[in-house]
């Protein structure tokens, strides 16, 4: 992102935090889903969790002194449901990573 932003430009995220329920539910995942694979298969390296883009020292600290001055602006998403359910069957069956730690649950 730095080699590619002008001198003085500014480069801005929208992250989850680690903290927040993404970032927690990423946790819980993340010990059912060990390996990371790509078209070679699995993988034995552990990455850093990209929830980690969330948390303004880790931003500092990949960037380092190539920035001159990091904003915080944390905000909610609210995303009221009467019922879990829904919720639950999107979730369970659209969003990538919860499909996968599913799969490996089922089958070990």
């Amino acid at each position: 992102m730095l080699r590619v932003t002008k001198s003085g430009g500014q480069i801005a995220f929208a992250t989850w935090p680690p903290e927040l329920a993404n970032g927690r539910m990423s946790e819980a995942m993340a010990k059912y889903i060990p390996y990371c694979s790509d078209a070679r298969g699995p993988s034995q390296h552990h990455l850093p969790s990209p929830m980690l883009w969330g948390s303004p020292e880790v931003i500092q600290e990949r960037l380092g002194n190539s920035v001159q001055k990091i904003h915080y602006e944390p905000e909610a998403v609210n995303n009221p449901v009467l019922n879990t359910n829904p919720w639950w069957k999107m979730s369970s069956t659209k969003s990538g990573s919860l499909v996968q730690a599913i799969q490996m649950l089922k089958d070990p």
